[in-house]
Order: structure tokens, then C-alpha cells, then sequence
């Protein structure tokens, strides 16, 4: 996925300089959003086999991950935002197969953000129990990873899945099947 760059201003704090504006530059990438969009158009079943395929292939095949790939995948911090995805599935798959109305959109939106990014918070969490992570990395990787994109992930994902039957009906105009007429 393409990685992009946001900036705007920001509000901190600290107790010797009080609050201060100042410049943030956030690195983004929209990976989120797109797992969740195709969440929405395929469906769970689908789904669930395409990112079962996506860890099987970057643990036993090619270096697909962010930082390359293979089992010892499992000891980085990142993983647990792939198995998010898995927990996105189910809470935005249910959510979207029950309703399609716009406020199930959002909802929908949000539940696949904040699963993906609690199930990866959690991940960081047993990284550190078990040895494989310093417990003072977790708030570090949670503030970078989670705190300064989730408003953006919600955002993204929020405008997609509102575009989301349009580009659908879109895409199965396209792939629909030209098999099967009845021959008389």
C-alpha cells in the first residue's frame, strides 16, 4: 500500500511549557481502510480466506509483511494488527451482512478500526509478558501505530464504506459471470 505523509497542527502538552501548537507530520499508509473495504466486498467467508492466505503466505512463502515475513513474524509487534484483521472480519462482516444502511456503514467502520487496533494493542501486550518485547516499547508502538491513526483509519474507512455500494455494484457489473446461459 501507498504510504503518505499528513501534517497539521497539534496540540501538546507538557508541565513545564504548559500547552503548545505545534507542527505534526504523521507517516500514514491505508491499509486499514482497504482491509475493511474488502471486508465489505467480499464478505466474511471470503474473507476469512483471503487473509488466512495472506499470513500463510507471508509466514511460510515470501517476505510480503512490513518487515519482511517468515514465523519469526510472530515475535514482531506488528502481527497482532494482521490477526486484528481476522476479529475486523467477523465484527464488520456481521455488522454489514446484517444491514445496509448508512449508519450500519459507520458502525461497521468503526468496530473494524478499533478491533484491529485493540487485538494489536493486546499482541504488544503478551510480546511484553512473554519476554519478546520491553514493557516500556508498548505505549511507544501503541501511541505510533494506534493513538496518532486511528482518527485518520476512522475517517478513511468511514468515506469508503459510504462510497462502498457504488464501487461495488461497480466492480460486480465488471466480474459478472458470462457462463451458464441456458441453451434451449
Amino acid at each position: 500500500f501507498t504510504q503518505f505523509a499528513i501534517s497539521h497542527n497539534w496540540v501538546s502538552f507538557s508541565f513545564s511549557e504548559g500547552f503548545n501548537i505545534i507542527k505534526k507530520t504523521i507517516p500514514y499508509g491505508p491499509q486499514i481502510p482497504v482491509v475493511i473495504f474488502i471486508i465489505y466486498l467480499l464478505g466474511k467467508r471470503y474473507s476469512y480466506a483471503v487473509f488466512g492466505l495472506y499470513l500463510i503466505i507471508g509466514l511460510f512463502f515470501l517476505p510480503i509483511f512490513v518487515f519482511g515475513g517468515g514465523l519469526e513474524y510472530f515475535k514482531n509487534y506488528l502481527f497482532g494488527y494482521f490477526l486484528g484483521y481476522f476479529l475486523a472480519v467477523f465484527t464488520t462482516g456481521s455488522m454489514i451482512s446484517y444491514s445496509q444502511t448508512v449508519l450500519a456503514r459507520v458502525i461497521a467502520a468503526f468496530l473494524g478500526v478499533f478491533s484491529i487496533h485493540i487485538v494489536g494493542f493486546i499482541y504488544c501486550i503478551l510480546l511484553a509478558i512473554f519476554g519478546k518485547l520491553d514493557f516500556s516499547m508498548i505505549f511507544p508502538i501503541a501511541n505510533a501505530i494506534s493513538c496518532a491513526k486511528i482518527p485518520y483509519d476512522l475517517l478513511f474507512t468511514t468515506l469508503i464504506l459510504l462510497a462502498g455500494p457504488y464501487i461495488k455494484s461497480f466492480f460486480w457489473v465488471c466480474m459478472k459471470p458470462r457462463f451458464n446461459k441456458k441453451k434451449s
